[in-house]
């Protein structure tokens, strides 16, 4: 693996990782943007991660955000 492998491969995922899951599990069909509004405004509210948020509420599983 040569430098250039190295750059390019932190590139791709720091692109990967800077997608926000809400939209990750929209565009994968998985939430629809109204369950994420709600989701957003239960995490301003009460705290906590997103996809915990989402999996409490009822929206989405555990094993959906993981293949997201």
């Amino acid at each position: 693996m040569c430098a250039v492998d190295v750059i390019l491969g932190y590139s791709l995922m720091k692109k990967i990782i800077e997608k926000p899951l809400g939209q990750i599990l929209i565009e994968s069909k998985m939430i629809t943007a109204r369950q994420l509004e709600e989701g957003l405004k239960v995490q301003e509210d009460k705290g906590g991660l997103i996809g915990q948020v989402l999996v409490k509420l009822g929206y989405t599983t555990e094993e959906a955000i993981a293949q997201a």
